[in-house]
């Protein structure tokens, strides 16, 4: 914008309109322009029009600048960052304003944030817009009560125009409201920690009966091992009872409710046993046994998620004073 202008002893004003200048506006082209020769205007518009019917030595547009300063400018406003443009702040500076006159009470009311920024005394001026247009007079609203917990009384009484007398009266039962909600959310805490246990023991139900089948499984496998009359190519009798034997072991840990959670050490176990049996021309063992320990580790999953803990908490009031207390989950 360049270095700020020397006001010197002068009064520097922005005269802030929204455009510069409709005909029907000569009106203010005079108050502007017929100021004492110690005040110095500087308008500051959005756009200019009829300029060779309005002349002033101090006009400011906004669309003048840059397309991209007043893109900028006015997407900032209507994101609702702000309702000022930084384009007034930016010639007040540089004048060296002291003073902001607003013309039009919308007008002022968006620059209130420009006045501000530049540290300016703020002047609005309201004209007949501001009177017959913007208000709404065939709805005027003077006061409207929100609705809140409880009642409450708003009592406004007007003369000629004019209020002469409001009041408001409110009763919010806040302790009855307050423990009423306290107990609905003790409810509330209370059923999702029943619905939560019933699903906990569902799964832990459903778990059980997996590690039951597999364990039935694995002991017929060990079974048929040591009843078979011959084994495998290259896999002796001893290396028969052996494995025979890991099934069995690895069966009755599944079946022990306290090794619950014990599916992923099982199915290790079991790897190492399929492992012995790679020089051996055993597919059908080979392909049972592997199928087995992917549903161990599919079963060791789910018990990860039934062993996961979480926390439920109930609000308790003592003494008037409520207090957020934690409810232990269940084991």
């Amino acid at each position: 914008m360049g270095p700020p202008i020397q006001a010197g002893d002068r009064l520097v004003v922005v005269q802030r309109v929204s455009r510069w200048l409709p005909q029907t506006a000569t009106w203010l082209y005079t108050q502007v322009d017929f100021l004492p020769p110690d005040v110095e205007s500087h308008v500051v518009c959005e756009a200019t029009l009829n300029l060779d019917q309005f002349p002033h030595p101090h006009v400011h547009s906004l669309a003048a600048q840059p397309r991209w300063r007043a893109v900028w400018d006015k997407g900032v406003r209507k994101l609702g960052a702000r309702s000022h443009l930084r384009f007034t702040v930016d010639v007040a500076r540089r004048a060296g304003a002291a003073v902001l006159h607003s013309h039009f009470g919308d007008t002022g009311w968006a620059d209130v944030g420009a006045a501000r920024a530049a540290g300016l005394k703020h002047v609005v001026t309201f004209y007949g817009l501001d009177v017959i247009y913007l208000p709404d007079l065939e709805h005027p609203l003077y006061a409207v009560q929100r609705a809140g917990v409880g009642k409450g009384e708003l009592t406004v009484k007007m003369r000629d125009g004019k209020l002469t007398d409001f009041g408001a009266v409110a009763d919010s039962k806040a302790a009855e409201f307050t423990g009423a909600l306290t107990a609905g959310l003790k409810s509330i805490a209370e059923a999702l920690k029943t619905q939560r246990e019933a699903e906990l023991l569902r799964a832990k139900a459903e778990a059980a009966r997996e590690r039951a089948e597999l364990a039935g499984q694995l002991e017929r496998f060990a079974d048929e091992l040591s009843q078979a009359e011959s084994t495998p190519p290259g896999f002796g009798k001893a290396a028969v009872e052996r494995l025979s034997d890991g099934l069995k072991s690895a069966a009755a840990k599944l079946r022990d409710p306290a090794l619950h959670g014990n599916e992923e050490q099982v199915a290790e176990a079991l790897e190492a046993r399929v492992r012995d049996l790679d020089r051996v021309e055993a597919p059908v063992l080979k392909r049972e046994l592997r199928r087995i320990i992917g549903r161990l580790r599919a079963a060791a999953r789910v018990a990860a998620a039934i062993a996961s803990t979480f926390e439920l908490y109930e609000f308790r009031m003592k003494d008037g004073q409520t207090t957020l207390v934690r409810v232990a989950g269940p084991e």
